[in-house]
Parts: structure tokens; sequence; C-alpha cells
């Protein structure tokens, strides 16, 4: 795991590390509503989920197998709007894999980059 340590008393001058940093520095973005891709199936409780972005800087987490790169890949598809650059960090690269697996089996259009 990759641990950030900011004095408490000095924030980072970039703007994700200063929302890395303190959550209520976090800003509202406005997400796209496009329809869910049906390539890659999602279920109720992933779309309500995508749903309810509201900020620049989201997290996805829980336990292995619960679809979180189903979840990551459906709000870029469906959310993320055109043109916007989004940056997704995974603990392992199997799940960065299974990512961009699926953005390059639906998403033609849009270049995504895996370092």
């Amino acid at each position: 795991a990759t641990v950030l340590m900011f004095m408490s008393n000095v924030l980072p001058t970039e703007p994700i590390l200063r929302s890395i940093a303190s959550p209520a520095l976090r800003q509202p973005f406005a997400f796209d509503s496009r329809d869910f891709s049906t390539a890659v199936p999602s279920n109720l409780v992933q779309r309500e989920i995508i749903l309810r972005l509201g900020h620049d800087l989201e997290g996805v987490q829980g336990p292995p197998g619960t679809g979180k790169s189903t979840t990551i890949f459906h709000i870029i598809h469906s959310r993320l709007p055109m043109g916007a650059t989004a940056l997704v960090t995974c603990v392992q690269n199997k799940a960065i894999d299974s990512i961009a697996e699926k953005l390059a089996c639906n998403i033609a259009d849009t270049p995504f980059f895996v370092v």
C-alpha cells in the first residue's frame, strides 16, 4: 500500500494532492450522464454508486471480487465527460489490467495509457 504523509499544518500545492490530504477541499465535478455500457454488465448497486459521484476525486474500494474494476470502467465510459482525464490507481496490476482490457474492448475512440 502507498501511504502519503503531509505535515498537518502544510497542504501540498497541487490540487489533486490537496484533495487527498484534505477531503473537505474536494471540488464538485460535473459528470456526464451517458447510458451504461451493456457490453460490460453492471448491477444495480454499481449503477447507484456511479450515479452518486459528485467530486473531482472519488475512490472505489471493497474486498476482492466485488466489482471495483467494472465500476471504474463504467465511471470512465458513462460518466467522465468527453475530453476529460482520469487517473486510475490500484494496489495490484491485475486490477489495472482488468480495467484496461474493458476499456480497450469497448471504447475505441478514447485514448488511455497503462504505465
